[in-house]
């Protein structure tokens, strides 16, 4: 369901419907508002410490429900593209989880190097996110990394019947509570 959804977002954002193309019976046109374009991410600087230390999450989650062997790059050039000397996390187990040589700081750009398994398939899934201090990486944390904007991805949910408030949507949806148990649902249902 979530995999549709989100294509549908994505299609209505960066797509315009062809005049010839006819529109599917039942069907319904939803404009999305697409937030200000991403600033770039601070580079890592050293903490200054009369500043104190700069926010750092240990390992990150990849979310889809959880990606098995997956592995995430941290885009330091934003070219979307894992280049010589960007860092490289280790491959995901069954929790998710990747890490890093060095802590991850909060605010760097993060992508998927290798898509993983989900539900034993590869996931065929370009994640992405702008690292918080949740270190999410999930189909949601990718709409919010390329401009969608936080209403317009609940006003989409809500189209699909399912509550979601804009404070969870960089959760793990597994892990994440009652809100997101239906969404983890919607997500293990997508194949």
């Amino acid at each position: 369901m979530l995999r549709k959804l989100g294509i549908v977002i994505l299609g209505v954002v960066g797509c315009a419907p062809s005049p010839a193309a006819p529109k599917a019976q039942g069907t319904r046109a939803v404009a999305v508002e697409t937030a200000p374009s991403v600033p770039e991410p601070a580079p890592a600087a050293e903490a200054d410490p009369a500043e104190g230390a700069r926010a750092q999450v240990e390992s990150l989650v990849i979310v889809d429900p959880y990606l098995i062997g997956a592995r995430a790059y941290l885009d330091r050039n934003g070219n979307d593209h894992w280049d010589d000397g960007e860092p490289l996390s280790t491959a995901s187990g069954a929790d998710g989880v990747v890490r890093f040589a060095e802590p991850v700081p909060v605010g760097a750009e993060a992508r998927l190097a290798d898509e993983g398994l989900h539900l034993g398939k590869p996931s065929g899934l370009r994640l992405s996110a702008v690292i918080t201090a949740k270190g999410v990486v999930s189909p949601l944390t990718t709409l919010l990394h390329h401009g969608v904007a936080p209403d317009a991805i609940v006003a989409a949910f809500k189209l699909a019947g399912l509550e979601l408030d804009p404070e969870h949507l960089s959760d793990d949806p597994v892990r994440a509570g009652p809100q997101s148990a239906l969404l983890a649902a919607s997500l293990g249902a997508a194949t």
